[in-house]
C-alpha cells in the first residue's frame, strides 16, 4: 500500500530549537502531529530530516505504516532528503545518528521509502501545498514551545548556587 507522509520543521538559529509538524494518509486513515524537538539541534537541515523520521515512526507506531508499504516521505528541503539519502562523504555524529534511525527504522518495520521535495511557503492551492502549509504551521508552533522551555531550563539556577531547605518553608 502506498502511504504519503508529508513533514516540516522550523527551527531557531540562536537557541538551536526545532519544532515539527507532519501529516499522514493512505487508506488505513490519516494521522497529524507536531510539536517541540526534545533535544537541541545543530541545524535546519538537521531539524527537516528529524521530522521525517519522526513522522514516518509516528505513522509506524499508528499503524499507518506496516510491513510491505511503499512510503512517500515528502519535505520542502532537499538537503534533508540527501541527507537521509546518506548523498555526500563522511558525516558528524548527529548526522550518522539520524540517518541510522531512518534505514533501521525501514528495515525493523520492512518497508520501502521515497523521498520527495515540496515546494514550500507558496500560495498554491493544491492539497500538496495545503498539507505543507498545514505542517508549517504546526512546526512553528512545535518551535514556539520548544523555545519557552529552552527560556524555563535558562532561569534554573546552576550547581554553584546554594539553597538551604529553610528558603522552602
Amino acid at each position: 500500500m502506498l502511504v504519503t507522509i508529508i513533514a516540516d520543521a522550523s527551527f531557531c538559529q540562536d537557541t538551536r530549537t526545532a519544532g515539527y509538524g507532519f501529516w499522514v494518509a493512505s487508506e488505513r486513515g490519516k494521522l497529524q502531529g507536531g510539536g517541540p524537538m526534545k533535544r537541541p539541534v545543530k541545524t535546519s537541515v538537521l531539524a527537516e530530516a528529524k521530522a521525517v523520521c519522526i513522522a514516518l515512526n509516528a505513522a509506524v507506531r499508528a499503524g499507518l505504516v506496516v510491513e510491505g508499504d511503499e512510503v512517500l516521505l515528502q519535505t520542502d528541503c532537499f538537503p534533508a532528503i540527501h541527507l537521509l539519502q546518506q548523498v555526500g562523504g563522511p558525516r558528524e555524529l548527529e548526522v550518522k545518528e539520524v540517518q541510522e534511525f531512518f534505514t533501521n527504522l525501514q528495515a525493523r518495520v520492512g518497508i520501502r521509502t521515497r523521498l520527495k521535495y515540496v515546494k514550500g511557503h507558496t500560495n498554491n492551492k493544491d492539497a500538496r501545498s495545503v498539507c505543507n502549509a498545514h505542517c508549517d504551521r504546526r512546526a512553528k508552533k512545535g518551535l514556539a514551545q520548544a523555545r519557552e522551555i529552552h527560556n524555563q531550563l535558562k532561569e534554573i539556577p546552576n550547581d554553584s548556587t546554594q539553597v538551604s531547605l529553610s528558603d522552602h518553608r
